[in-house]
């Protein structure tokens, strides 16, 4: 009796199992199976539901089927696997966002917006990429491309992304980070053309090679729109280059595709002293 009321007093914060958590709360539970971090063993406690609080978890993606799915799962069969949180007395803020992140990236992976959110949080109390990669145990690349695409899209994009290995051909609706970040590079486009590319993108699945040309046609002086509509008529062929780097200080010139390009257009002198 001593140890219920104990439950019923202390308070707690939602570790992982947002999705569980908030199934069975939509159905109706007054009480919920948990781990209580923390504690060293791996029994489930009955806690109620009211006692457990969300500070602001990282899981926030959840399709409408899905989560329907869920429900019907919890009504007909019971909750299989426990949610887990953290008792509320000694965690502070950044032990305990990094605590949930940590949890939710090993049992389901974050999505890029999910991740976002969570490095954005870290850096408002205090934490630079290279402590943030530390703590999550991911690469500070992935960290600081992360922070760099949410800088250069709104929300509502960061939303759209996906950590998809396959980046030639996106999931139907989602945009491959790669993908994303090409877009962030190419030059000379305004916010209008770069959201008018997105659902381009989106609603003809494009992938990598497709937004590459774009990429070429814009660095060769389309617009983005122009490069959109003439992409069909154009493919992209590459070469391997060997010049001689003494020449080319000689001549003032940088290695780079501007100048090459010009020599093809016929633009620029072939100088063949140049090439190997």
């Amino acid at each position: 009796m001593t140890k219920h009321k104990k439950n019923k007093e202390e308070k707690y914060v939602l570790a992982y199992g947002f999705r569980r958590y908030s199934a069975c709360k939509k159905l109706g539970w007054t009480t919920i199976p948990a781990f209580i971090q923390g504690e060293g063993d791996t029994q489930t406690k009955s806690l109620p539901i009211s006692s457990i609080h969300i500070i602001d978890n990282t899981r926030l993606e959840k399709s409408d089927d899905a989560f329907t799915e869920l429900m019907q799962s919890i009504k007909q069969h019971g909750l299989l696997q426990p949610i887990g949180v953290w008792p509320v007395d000694g965690l502070d803020e950044e032990e305990f966002i990094v605590k949930n992140l940590i949890e939710n990236i090993h049992r389901e992976g974050l999505s890029p917006f999910e991740l976002s959110k969570a490095c954005r949080t870290l850096k408002k109390i205090g934490l630079n990429s290279g402590e943030i990669a530390v703590r999550l145990s991911l690469p500070k690349s992935r960290i600081d491309s992360i922070v760099a695409l949410t800088q250069s899209f709104p929300e509502e994009t960061m939303r759209q992304a996906s950590f998809q290995t396959n980046a030639r051909s996106p999931k139907k609706g989602k945009i491959p980070v790669t993908v994303l970040n090409t877009i962030s590079h190419i030059s000379r486009a305004d916010r209008g053309a770069v959201k008018k590319l997105i659902e381009v993108v989106k609603e003809k699945d494009w992938g990598m090679t497709e937004v590459k040309l774009v990429n070429e046609l814009v660095g060769g002086g389309m617009s983005v729109e122009h490069a959109i509509d003439k992409k069909e008529d154009y493919v992209v062929v590459r070469t391997n280059l060997i010049l001689k780097k003494k020449e080319l200080d000689k001549a003032g010139l940088k290695v780079n595709s501007k100048y090459i390009r010009a020599v093809l257009k016929g633009k620029e002198p072939l100088k063949s002293e140049l090439f190997y």
